[in-house]
């Protein structure tokens, strides 16, 4: 096995240099994406509208209209959506999808949760166990609760994405979709929902993907590390952050150490007016020690890798250590480094 490298003595080899390049690409290395599936505790895909928090309703809501009520509109929802029109708004998205666990018989489940609001009532969505749960208020205003199979909620989130996508010039034209980012087995009802949730986020509101895994660290604590990446379309704006989260004992007390390792990719429109036209990148890490305790006492080191670039090196191979023995298993991901 290669030793670790003392980058601190020398953050500007050409080793070091490597390990930088390879930590900054890892947020778009889709065999690291797939390791950390593999391994995941959870993965998590979410999407809210962007509702300012001062305005009563959405400026920009999203609109049911006849067309898309006649054509494609699930006809089992029908009962709950009578008219011929709908404005949707502050709509929330959420499909968590568990891990597995064979040996302490746990295995893979996936539950969603999707709330918004129309001109008549508030909606409440969960699906678990293969069963969808729709709350809302009648025509009465009293509370009512119906079930579903899941199909037709994945078709309500489908005729939201159709809204979004609809060109009355091409009334015929399928709803293009995301691609997705993993080409691992997985249930291919999870997979479209997933792939609905971010072509939504693709075209308004807030959108992110997480996915959370848990390693076991031969030479030190348990260490959890997790992809974030979120888009915010109105803000032309897309950020990507490794968080590794490590569980160890200080002095005797529970504390997780965490350190972020962070992409921010924001494409400014020139008609904004503050920034020209183009790309404005941004990478930092930033490594926060918490007690877990009542008392959350907590600090902070913000690592910026132009001020400190030896201590941006230092997390970087530390990161890279952390992940060695697992990227192994995936043969699009060999480096030497590693």
């Amino acid at each position: 096995m290669n030793q670790a490298p003392t980058h601190e003595f020398d953050p500007y080899s050409d080793e070091s240099l490597k390990i930088v390049e390879t930590v900054e690409a890892l947020p778009f290395n889709q065999a690291f994406e797939h390791m950390l599936y593999s391994n995941r505790i959870d993965r998590v895909v979410q999407f809210e509208y962007a509702h300012p928090e001062d305005q009563e309703y959405d400026p920009t809501p999203l609109v049911i209209d006849s067309d898309i009520m006649t054509t494609r509109f699930p006809d089992s929802l029908r009962g709950i959506f009578p008219e011929d029109e709908y404005a949707i708004e502050e709509l929330k998205i959420e499909q968590r999808e568990s891990g597995s666990d064979e040996t302490a018989g746990i295995y893979p489940t996936t539950n969603l949760l999707m709330s918004f609001k129309t001109h008549t009532a508030e909606h409440f969505i969960s699906i678990k166990d293969g069963l969808a749960t729709y709350e809302t208020q009648n025509a009465s205003d009293e509370d009512v609760i119906y079930t579903f199979e899941p199909e037709a909620i994945i078709g309500l989130i489908a005729a939201f994405v159709y809204a979004k996508q609809y060109d009355p010039a091409f009334p015929t034209n399928a709803i293009e979709l995301a691609e997705s980012s993993l080409a691992a087995a997985r249930d291919p009802r999870v997979d479209f929902v997933e792939q609905l949730i971010i072509t939504l986020g693709n075209f308004t509101g807030h959108s992110t993907l997480e996915t959370r895994a848990l390693f076991e660290n031969p030479n030190g604590a348990p260490i959890i590390a997790t992809l974030r990446e979120q888009e915010f379309p109105d803000k032309s704006f897309v950020s990507n952050k490794l968080i590794l989260s490590e569980l160890t004992d200080m002095n005797d007390i529970p504390t997780s150490t965490e350190t972020s390792l962070i992409q921010k990719v924001a494409n400014i429109d020139e008609k904004a007016g503050l920034i020209l036209k183009g790309r404005h990148d941004n990478q930092y890490a930033e490594q926060r020690s918490t007690i877990l305790s009542s008392l959350g006492v907590t600090t902070s080191e913000y690592i910026d890798p132009k001020a400190n670039y030896s201590r941006w090196v230092s997390t970087c191979a530390s990161f890279l250590r952390a992940i060695k023995q697992p990227m192994q298993a995936h043969e699009d991901f060999i480096d030497p480094i590693l």
